[in-house]
């Protein structure tokens, strides 16, 4: 009987905690004959900003481009590395049944991106680079990543590498085509020169090399990690120069092209795709002197992204429990209000779309392991554009969480705290959230960090004049 009214009234505080006028609720809800007695408070949160000079490279997508923060001034200069997946049923062509021997007519490397930010006209230029080895699987790589300088990019004569001067509305396609569905944005890189392999043997371009070492040993391309091992490790997409758009990767595709005869000679194609089944590392640099300035901004708080700063909370966990230390937390809601963008531009960013409060101690933890929110010690907000607000709903099974580890004994405590510094901090991380459909339903599946081009400020702050950040939380306890 217990259990179902503590249940019910967990539910009711839920509703409850919804309404901004809770001054009265213990009063109105209850008396001195109820069961439960229902009680709130409301706390003051200290907040922070905390630089980042990397985040874990664990993405889908990539970026490319070089752009400047119009809010701050600080320049973000983006590439990506790509590999490519080999599905299991992957197969060329009948040896037989090329029109002139087993010869690729060309190769190309093409980047179709879904969106980018900036100017699409203004001139751009990158480098794609052969990989000397592949990224593996089983190591953290991080968004500061250079594989140049761990000796990653194959060099000598004969190597792939291919330079592109283009900009994001390719003028090469008639307007009335770049706006069919049947057309999808893209940089193409050609790889139509000699190649020569790693043992040393000639290829007239990288889609001959693909085909002869295809049929060579068939077991090279059972997978992606044969594929990446013993034949293509990927390519480095470097920036090299320009100043005002990013593009936002969704697939990278290897083409080979090539001529085949059954009763004619007609041309056909093969595609190796960059997937999230592989390894997909984009690499973002930026000036890190800069953000810690902005970061030293005691009167409001930041979240940008790419790898830039988060906000930390500092929440007064002490003085939520005192006095109810055996109560029942129904509900304890924070909501972060946003400060207007003082950018007068067109291209300013955008606020993050989604954010992860999760605790400072384990934030690393959370990304290598690949953990989703639970709602019990982890959660995401959607950014609301109508009121400028994050909102976590209710995180009150985390402060009992953080509460329970903490030692009774007044002395053990004050030690466990010197030993614990970030015991009572969560951070706010700007991340995408993937999700999977089952039927009507859309289920949480994994959250990234969010490598795109976002900022907000948030009010807060040592400094702060825009008004408190508070949380409200709402008790219940039965009655003696």
């Amino acid at each position: 009987m217990r259990k179902i009214l503590l249940l019910l009234f967990a539910v009711l505080g839920l509703v409850t905690a919804c309404d901004d006028t809770t001054d009265t609720l213990g009063s109105s809800l209850t008396n001195s004959e109820d069961l439960i007695t229902v009680s709130d408070g409301v706390f003051k949160i200290v907040s922070r900003s905390i630089t980042v000079d990397s985040v874990l490279a664990k993405n889908t997508k990539g970026y490319l481009g070089n752009v400047k923060d119009p809010e701050t001034g600080v320049y973000i200069k983006s590439d990506f590395i790509t590999q490519f997946h080999v599905p299991e049923t992957f197969a060329f062509p009948n040896e037989t049944s090329f029109a002139d021997g087993v010869k690729a007519d060309s190769c190309d490397l093409r980047l179709f991106f879904d969106s980018f930010y900036g100017d699409s006209l203004t001139t751009l230029k990158a480098t794609v680079y052969e990989l000397s080895k592949p990224v593996e699987e089983n190591v953290d790589y991080y968004s500061t990543f250079d594989p140049e300088k761990y000796g990653m990019i194959r060099i000598g004569e004969g190597r792939l590498q291919s330079t592109k001067v283009f900009s994001l509305t390719d003028k090469n396609y008639s307007d009335s085509l770049r706006n069919t569905d049947s057309y999808s944005n893209h940089v193409l890189f050609r790889f139509e020169q000699e190649y020569t392999d790693r043992e040393g043997e000639k290829y007239n371009n990288y889609g001959t090399y693909l085909l002869k070492r295809y049929y060579a040993n068939k077991e090279d391309f059972r997978n992606s990690y044969t594929f990446s091992h013993n034949v293509c490790p990927g390519f480095y997409v470097k920036f090299e120069n320009g100043l005002g758009a990013m593009a936002r990767i969704s697939t990278s595709q290897i083409c080979t092209y090539y001529t085949v005869h059954d009763t004619i000679d007609h041309k056909s194609y093969s595609i190796f795709a960059g997937t999230e089944e592989v390894r997909q590392i984009t690499r973002m640099t930026t000036d890190s002197n800069r953000l810690k300035e902005l970061a030293e901004d005691k009167t409001c708080t930041y979240i940008k992204s790419p790898a830039g700063i988060f906000t930390e909370l500092t929440l007064p966990i002490e003085d939520i429990m005192n006095g109810h230390e055996n109560d029942s937390v129904n509900a304890a809601k924070v909501e972060l209000r946003t400060l207007v963008n003082t950018a007068d531009s067109k291209y300013s960013f955008a606020p993050p779309s989604t954010i992860l409060m999760v605790e400072k101690s384990k934030m690393d933890e959370f990304f290598k392991e690949g953990k989703t929110p639970d709602y019990r010690t982890s959660y995401i907000s959607s950014y609301n554009s109508s009121t400028g607000t994050y909102t976590f709903s209710n995180i009150g099974h985390l402060l009992k969480d953080i509460y329970k580890r903490m030692p009774e004994n007044v002395i053990e405590r004050e030690e466990w705290k010197r030993n614990n510094p970030d015991w009572n901090k969560v951070v706010l991380i700007p991340v995408n959230a993937q999700y999977t459909t089952y039927g009507s339903s859309s289920i949480l599946t994994g959250v990234s960090h969010d490598m795109s081009l976002s900022s907000v400020r948030l009010i807060g702050g040592e400094e702060n004049t825009n008004g408190d950040i508070k949380i409200t939380v709402i008790y219940s306890k039965f009655n003696n």
